[in-house]
């Protein structure tokens, strides 16, 4: 199965999630070799205005972390992975 291209005026994903979900779509169909060169042509447009959105998304939510970390007039930045508890305010990083 083809897909169409994106109609002009067309819905966007309402969410970070439905737009990575349409760009795996998308990536799918180019890697199977079925589309015309005009439909490969419309899915990559389609897909690095997906790739653009879903990085200034990601980038939004970077920066709300950033500032939900915040503590004492600092900005506490970690690569915490969830194994242990983070660092607690006034205490220093392990």
């Amino acid at each position: 199965m083809t897909t169409p291209p994106p109609q002009p005026g067309g819905t966007e994903p309402a969410s970070f999630e439905a737009a990575l979900t349409r760009l795996e779509k998308l990536v799918h169909d180019l890697e199977s070799g079925q589309l015309t060169l005009e439909e490969s042509l419309a899915s990559f447009e389609e897909g690095m205005e997906l790739v653009r959105r879903c990085a200034r998304e990601l980038k939004r939510v970077e920066g709300r972390v950033k500032v939900l970390t915040e503590e004492a007039g600092r900005l506490v930045e970690t690569d915490w992975t969830g194994e242990t508890e983070p660092p607690r305010s006034g205490e220093a990083p392990p």
